[in-house]
């Protein structure tokens, strides 16, 4: 890893250690994507609006957990 650091450019290291964690977090929205379709299917709005509210809260939860998880 301190060889990465040294020897390779910035934005290539950057674009290397940060495509997981997007993919990661890609993902999880893919995820609450269809959680909401699936949820919709009841024709329950107050599912679907717990699924709302809840979706960005947990994205950020995800995004604050990867900051101190990757040592930022």
């Amino acid at each position: 890893m301190d060889e990465l650091f040294a020897k390779a450019p910035i934005k290539k290291v950057y674009f290397k250690l940060a495509f997981p964690v997007v993919l990661g977090m890609i993902t999880t929205m893919i995820y609450n994507l269809a959680d909401t379709m699936f949820v919709a299917k009841t024709g329950n709005t107050d599912l679907v609006a717990g699924v709302t509210i809840g979706a960005p809260l947990f994205t950020f939860l995800i995004a604050v957990s990867d900051i101190f998880g990757l040592g930022g």
